[in-house]
């Protein structure tokens, strides 16, 4: 298996709370979930605000697109990632 690169991209409050916007994340990982994994156990905010894979939780406040399509609309967390996929997490806004 070779390693491939992947840019996750903080949008909107979250890259606040994040402290970073974007990175290239370089992985041996083929879904979702393994990608989210390895940041998470480097990245304590992004653990906690996003996904904890100890427990597998996934934060209902936050939307994960990949390539631009919802993770939902996919399979999940098992959605199979390729070089240079595009993840982008954000907060979802509501107006009123």
């Amino acid at each position: 298996m070779s390693e491939i690169s992947v840019k996750i991209i903080a949008m909107s409050e979250l890259s606040t709370y994040l402290g970073w916007r974007e990175r290239i994340h370089p992985t041996k990982s083929q879904t979702i979930r393994g990608i989210l994994s390895e940041i998470a156990q480097n990245d304590g905010k992004f653990r906690e605000l996003v996904y904890n894979p100890t427990n597998g939780r996934f934060s209902e406040w936050v939307v994960i697109l990949i390539n631009g399509i919802d993770m939902k609309q996919r399979n999940g967390l098992d959605t199979p990632v390729f070089n240079n996929t595009e993840i982008e997490c954000f907060y979802p806004f509501e107006g009123g």
